[in-house]
């Protein structure tokens, strides 16, 4: 049996930009769908406008390494056991709107608020998941699928959950693949006008774990 080829540990401040590259290489056709910038000016829009507090515990991001580069990015969210604050709350949205102008500014800022989702008391849900376009088809997604199931069993949660556009047909194949199923499928006003995909599935894989996060 072979050793896993990526290594995954916990995100760090240090990881921000990789990371924020990596996002808009793996979704650019959603950025694009948002704003026209190139790659270099979204990640800097999305380095200044999505900030991360690692001291959240209802929040944990997961990077993949390999050969000391950032291949794949995992981030999961819990039900926080208390009010938490919005981390978007403490970017100078009027800075970054006399930057970038109002409307990509406002866009990015709809967009990544229509892609939000609260989990349940018993759920883990996965925010996002990325793989480095270099890094595609070498196992990096299936290996951070298996460890966001570990993480779902140690927290006791019994579900864990993801949304995914019905078009996106790879996707949906890897997550049945990994024995998660398609719990339902809505249509999403919101998400079809700003990333012209309209019906969504909620996928979820469950494990036999009745409580969470006690």
């Amino acid at each position: 049996m072979h050793p896993p080829q990526f290594q995954i540990e916990p995100f760090h401040e240090d990881d921000h930009e990789q990371v924020c590259e990596l996002l808009v290489d793996s979704f650019r056709g959603k950025f694009q769908a948002l704003v026209h910038l190139s790659d270099r000016e979204m990640t800097e829009l999305l380095m200044k406008l999505w900030t991360f507090d690692c001291r959240d515990a209802s929040v944990k991001q997961f990077v993949a390494r390999k050969d000391g580069k950032i291949a794949g990015v995992l981030c999961l969210k819990w039900k926080p056991s208390e009010p938490r604050n919005n981390p978007q709350s403490q970017v100078n949205l009027v800075q970054l709107i006399r930057q970038y102008g109002p409307a990509k500014v406002l866009k990015l800022v709809t967009g990544l608020g229509a892609l939000s989702y609260a989990p349940h008391e018993t759920e883990c849900y996965i925010e996002h998941l990325a793989v480095s376009s270099r890094e595609r088809n070498q196992g990096a997604g299936q290996q951070l699928l298996n460890y966001a199931k570990n993480m779902a069993v140690q927290s006791r949660c019994k579900v864990l959950s993801l949304h995914v556009s019905c078009s996106n047909s790879q996707a949906i194949q890897l997550y049945r693949k990994l024995s998660f199923g398609i719990r339902r499928t809505r249509y999403n006003v919101l998400r079809h006008l700003i990333f012209r995909e309209p019906a969504w599935h909620l996928m979820t894989w469950e494990s036999s774990v009745i409580t969470c996060r006690e």
